[in-house]
């Protein structure tokens, strides 16, 4: 057994340390040394800390049988280079957080990574099919990433994948039920990303979910029953959406992108702004709609959008919801 700390700071001749008939090693026990190199044998799980601070870590031996990733066990190890735990289900907060060098990681049975995981890793393809639980930024800040292959997410926190400017495609998993706040959420025209791949069983969009992906032709939003705030704001190529599931529709969701024909025949609320500026030519309501936000349609000015018809269910209707709709020239609000 190794104490918590107990080698904290270790300066070692060569950098190597053999830890073979160790079973238990505690928190930060080598955090700050300068070791490069470890053989493991019996360890079952890398405890809190246990390399944070490691600067020259690059190499393991025996990690074959390592079930869990402690909470920053690699925290700041930018030697290391990649990494392969076949067994692991659990992977904590800030486990390899600012591991630039960290280009390959080889954990497909994982079903759990938590907050800032991976945050400000360079991994190339990030590869989790078992990946259900999924923390706040654990892939954020890497300038590196093309792919992203995950499992049924179930729990996504916010940001997930913010500053990932180079990923071209995603594919979540059957039984996704959701999508993150800020999941992949660009501040300039993100052009990279073309494909997003979602399975039927998605139910939310969180706010500013696809915002300023600007080349994604086409998303799966068959069953989807929420869609937040500014998800879907300048997606300039997803002209063609299938949203008639939808109940929720939040500010902004759909301003500025490509959208052309809507069908909103479940929704109950539409945000305001919510198609601001959109390309729209032909909206049809249903019969449950209640809620109209302000400008929730303004500057739709395309030539096709000359009628609309708003059912007798709506009981509020903001101002200025078909604002400047220059060739709307027939517009039908049912009694009620």
């Amino acid at each position: 057994k190794i104490s918590d700390g107990a080698m904290s700071g270790l300066t070692l001749a060569n950098g190597e340390l053999n830890l073979y008939h160790i079973k238990i090693i505690g928190k930060y026990a080598l955090a700050d040394s300068n070791v490069s190199k470890v053989i493991f044998e019996d360890i079952a799980e890398l405890p809190q800390g246990l390399f944070e601070g490691c600067t020259s870590f690059t190499e393991f031996t025996g990690l074959e049988k390592i079930t869990a990733v402690g909470d920053r066990a690699f925290y700041g190890c930018k030697s290391l280079t990649s990494i392969a735990l076949p067994v692991a289900t659990t992977i904590g907060d800030e486990a390899f957080y600012q591991c630039s060098a960290l280009t390959s990681v080889a954990a497909t049975e994982v079903t759990e990574v938590g907050d800032s995981a991976f945050n400000g890793a360079n991994v190339v393809n990030i590869n989790f099919p078992n990946l259900s639980i999924i923390g706040a930024e654990a892939f954020a800040n890497n300038d590196e990433a093309r792919t992203v292959v995950l499992g049924a997410v179930t729990q996504m926190g916010n940001e997930v994948f913010k500053n990932c400017s180079e990923i071209t495609s995603v594919t979540f998993g059957d039984g996704t039920t959701t999508v993150g706040a800020y999941a992949f959420y660009s501040a300039k025209r993100n052009s990279a990303l073309t494909t997003v791949i979602l399975p039927d069983s998605v139910e939310s969009i969180g706010d500013y979910a696809f915002y300023n992906l600007v080349a994604v032709k086409s998303i799966n939003l068959s069953n989807v029953t929420t869609i937040g705030n500014y998800s879907f704001y300048n997606t300039l190529s997803l002209a063609n959406v299938d949203i008639a599931n939808v109940q929720t529709i939040g500010d902004y969701a759909f301003a500025s992108s490509a959208a052309r024909t809507v069908t909103l025949t479940g929704v109950r609320q539409i945000g305001k702004h919510a198609f601001d500026g959109a390309p729209l030519t032909e909206v049809t309501f249903g019969d449950n709609l209640a809620y109209i936000g302000d400008y929730a349609f303004a500057d739709c000015s395309a030539k096709g959008f000359t009628s609309v018809t708003v059912p007798a269910s709506v009981t509020y209707m903001g101002v200025g919801v078909f604002y400047n709709c220059s060739y709307l020239n027939s517009a039908v609000v049912r009694a009620g």
